[in-house]
């Protein structure tokens, strides 16, 4: 199994000044942009897109 890292970006052009404030909008479900490994910008997605836990 592969341990993999996954990188979002805020959505809509919301802009955080801390990660707690991102993490709090994150565990509300709202939607951010995951990043491709090269750093485009992907889909969108939320918390509804990953299992549990993660």
């Amino acid at each position: 199994m592969v341990d993999s890292t996954q990188v979002v970006s805020p959505a809509y052009g919301r802009d955080y000044k801390s990660d707690e404030e991102a993490e709090k909008d994150w565990r509300k479900g709202k939607d951010f942009v995951h990043r491709t490994i090269i750093g485009h910008s992907g889909t969108y997605c939320s918390t509804r897109d990953f299992p549990k836990g993660t």
